[in-house]
């Protein structure tokens, strides 16, 4: 489903697609998730590209179109990315404000700041899509 949806919002003919676990070891994580990595392996599904693991800091490299996880972590590692993101945004605020010479560079930047602003914000993506829930 992941993959249908980014080749949908994204254009991509082939998505890449990573399991999030604790590592990129294949004997390492849940077991779900150990079995979910060898059925993806072993299906070669022609409409994605499943990379294998991928681990948390990837999600913010970009490292793969799509990150598949299972409920518990995905909620911390979205939590997460929306706290670094608020906390990012905070320290900005402040270093731009602290002298006259930073608040003539964010009148200059603004526009900048803004663009970014609107592409974090989490309201617009929530940052990220849930998929398959059964709404239970």
């Amino acid at each position: 489903m992941g993959s249908a949806m980014a080749r949908v919002l994204f254009d991509l003919d082939r998505p890449t697609v990573g399991l999030l676990n604790i590592g990129v070891e294949e004997v390492k994580g849940l077991e779900e998730v150990r079995e979910a990595g060898l059925i993806l392996r072993q299906t070669g599904r022609p409409d994605l590209d499943y990379v294998g693991f991928v681990e948390g800091d990837d999600i913010g490299k970009g490292a793969v179109d799509v990150v598949v996880t299972e409920g518990f972590a995905g909620n911390i590692a979205l939590k997460t990315a929306e706290g670094t993101a608020k906390q990012l945004a905070e320290y900005l605020r402040n270093a731009m404000s602290r002298t006259l010479p930073a608040r003539i560079g964010y009148l200059f930047a603004r526009k900048a700041f803004a663009a970014v602003r609107d592409k974090m914000d989490p309201r617009k993506v929530n940052g990220g899509v849930f998929l398959g829930l059964n709404g239970s």
